[in-house]
């Protein structure tokens, strides 16, 4: 029974653990592809994490250490796949694709205006 504890022990302490660089509290996710907006670049990462939230925040982490970190951001495609291998670790890594933008204030992305528009996205 001790070692079962211990083990769920050691499993809880490795999900989320990955810490938030504090300037990504200035960047804003994106729900679709912004209006009046600059776009600086794309940007791949391949992350090795447990869950979704942890693959934004090592997303997001990445975006804050580029020469020029933008303060918004479009996550154009996410893709999981299996760490098989894998046996205590991580048993996934998220693939995902982003576009880094420099935005004003009040950005409105494609979806909003299609929204306000009476438009459904399908």
């Amino acid at each position: 029974m001790k070692k079962l504890l211990g083990v769920f022990i050691i499993l809880s302490a490795c999900s989320g653990n990955i810490e938030r660089n504090p300037r990504t509290l200035n960047l804003l996710q994106l729900d679709g592809e912004p209006m009046g907006c600059r776009f600086l670049y794309a940007l791949d990462a391949e992350a090795e994490v447990f869950n979704r939230n942890d693959a934004i925040i090592y997303l997001e982490n990445r975006i804050v250490e580029q020469a020029r970190p933008g303060n918004a951001y479009w996550i154009t495609n996410m893709e999981t796949s299996s760490n098989s291998w894998s046996l205590f670790g991580k048993d996934r890594t998220f693939l995902i694709t982003a576009n880094v933008y420099n935005c004003p204030a009040n950005v409105v992305t494609r979806n909003d205006a299609s929204r306000r528009a009476g438009y459904i996205n399908r």
